[in-house]
């Protein structure tokens, strides 16, 4: 006898089958959003900061200007990931750093791990480019900044024709191995050539070396060289502008900056050049319009918006206008926003904090200027200053000393220490210091007014004028040297020297408090001369 067929259990087979098919469907759409999504949360999240560190070795240990040049392409290559990644989610944004060292000197080298860890980074990406022979090669290594094991290790090698090449594709690996993929669009912004001419390149390269040598007639050459060449080449125009402007030929400068601008309007670099050549001669409309220009391209370039800060700040440290201090410490927060990780942008802000007086808050960006570069220039000594203002008086010595280490002719933080003694109360080592500073820099006339001001609190008065004397053939319009010389010979009683003194100090100061005092000790000397008796003021 024939079963009949169970309704219920055919529809649960088809719901079973349904259920399968759907899962199957939801796992296949899964897979592909992870793919899809992964690289940014690769990018935003778990990668954290991501430290690329480069430097250049030559075989005899010297600055070779092919590989040099090399270094600062890669450094140009990797600015473009930066921009890859960061512009895809906000996330990426508040935790992406972008470090490449292009210094001649490689002994802060050894830092590029300390600096990683320092910022929470979970790699780093360390580079050098080496010539051998006739070829050139190139290395990276992606690192865990914790534990110092490898991720890849790239190298890529060839002929002196083939350097472009070897740049993009050891861009696009190390881009490849932190950020996980790029865009068509992204890597053909990689794979631009700098030039079109691998000569005009070997030219670009002799000029930087010979910039960084001040030799600037044989970096102008090169750079003409390399335009004739090419005459579409960005960076020399850039660099010519900025050599003429070393050399004190504005008008040169400017055409040249103007070149790069007319000949890559998409590109900022050109107006970023021509505001930062205004800025240095003083014209700082100019130099605002043009670094405007270049915002108009790219709200976004942090170079432009640290610039024009600066360029703001310059303004009011020549016109004393308050509003221009706001206001470049409303562009140095707008370039913290979009990479809080900027040494320049950091140490910039402090500058103009401390120019309003807040050293405390000052001091944290100084720091944290130091804390993504630590040979960053003047920024331990900044922070010294500002811990010296706060009567820290211990944390600021180590802070002048720190700068010393790196930069052990920095006058400034040699005298900054003797300053910080003499606040401890103990003249003999701020007596000391200030002596060290001029060893140093016997024309930095600042130590002399310093040492002359200790010697008279020591009651070495006769000495105290001598040093003043010193400092005043160096630099005979700081008036400050003639009070306290006035006062010193007048103790002295050394009346007809103190006399010229005051008189000369108020050709220079007419309405300070200050004034008013050597107009009083005027009246007294006269007094004295004329054989009345002084009166106290």
């Amino acid at each position: 006898m024939m079963q009949e067929k169970n309704p219920h259990s055919s529809q649960m087979k088809r719901k079973r089958l349904t259920l399968i098919i759907l899962l199957v469907v939801l796992a296949t759409v899964a897979v592909g959003l992870y793919y899809l999504i992964s690289p940014y949360v690769r990018r935003g999240i778990r990668r954290r900061v991501i430290v690329f560190y480069f430097q250049n070795v030559s075989e005899d240990n010297s600055l070779d200007p092919l590989t040099y040049g090399i270094t600062l392409e890669i450094k140009d290559d990797l600015r473009a990931v930066k921009r890859a990644v960061t512009g895809r989610w906000s996330v990426a944004k508040k935790y992406l750093a972008l470090k490449t060292i292009d210094e001649a000197d490689t002994r802060f080298a050894s830092v590029g791990m300390d600096v990683a860890r320092a910022l929470g980074c979970q790699y780093a990406v360390v580079g050098e480019v080496n010539r051998i022979g006739n070829e050139i090669e190139i290395k990276a290594t992606t690192v865990n900044a914790h534990t110092g094991k490898r991720k890849i290790h790239k190298i890529a090698r060839g002929q002196e024709e083939e350097i472009f090449r070897l740049i993009d594709d050891i861009s696009v690996q190390v881009a490849r191995s932190v950020g996980g993929y790029l865009t068509k669009t992204e890597e053909a912004e990689i794979r631009r050539p700098p030039t079109r001419s691998l000569e005009a390149f070997k030219h670009f390269c002799n000029g930087r070396i010979a910039s960084i040598n001040r030799r600037y007639s044989d970096a102008i050459r090169a750079y003409l060289q390399a335009i004739t060449l090419d005459r579409d080449y960005l960076r020399a125009y850039v660099n010519l502008g900025y050599t003429y402007c070393y050399i004190g030929d504005y008008q040169r400068a400017v055409k040249a900056a103007q070149n790069a601008a007319e000949k890559h309007p998409e590109d900022t670099l050109g107006w970023s050049t021509l505001g930062y050549i205004h800025n240095e001669y003083e014209k700082y409309s100019e130099a605002e319009k043009a670094y405007l220009r270049g915002l108009a391209i790219n709200p976004e370039d942090t170079t432009i918006l640290n610039n024009i800060g600066v360029n703001y700040r310059d303004k009011y440290r020549n016109k004393k206008d308050k509003g221009n201090l706001d206001k470049a410490i409303e562009y140095f927060d707008r370039g913290l926003a979009l990479d809080p990780y900027d040494s320049y942008l950091n140490f910039n802000k402090g500058g103009a904090l401390y120019d309003k007086g807040l050293h405390e808050e000052a001091a944290k960006y100084y720091k944290a200027a130091y804390d993504m570069l630590p040979n960053y220039e003047n920024a331990h000594n900044m922070r010294g200053c500002c811990l010296r203002k706060l009567r820290k008086y211990d944390e600021a010595l180590k802070e002048f000393e720190e700068e010393l280490k790196y930069y052990p002719d920095d006058v400034q933080a040699q005298y900054n220490i003797g300053l910080t003694y003499e606040n401890k109360g103990d003249l003999v080592k701020a007596e000391k210091n200030c002596r060290k500073a001029i060893n140093m820099n016997p024309y930095y006339y600042r130590a002399y007014y310093a040492l002359g001001g200790l010697l008279n609190d020591q009651g070495k008065r006769a000495e105290a004028v001598e040093v003043y004397k010193q400092g005043i053939a160096i630099e005979p319009d700081y008036h400050h040297f003639y009070w306290a010389l006035g006062a010193s010979l007048m103790e002295l009683g050394r009346l007809e020297e103190s006399k010229k003194c005051w008189e000369t100090y108020l050709k220079y100061d007419s309405t300070s408090e200050q004034a008013h005092w050597a107009r009083v000790r005027l009246k007294q000397i006269n007094a004295a001369l004329a054989g009345k008796p002084p009166k106290t003021p």
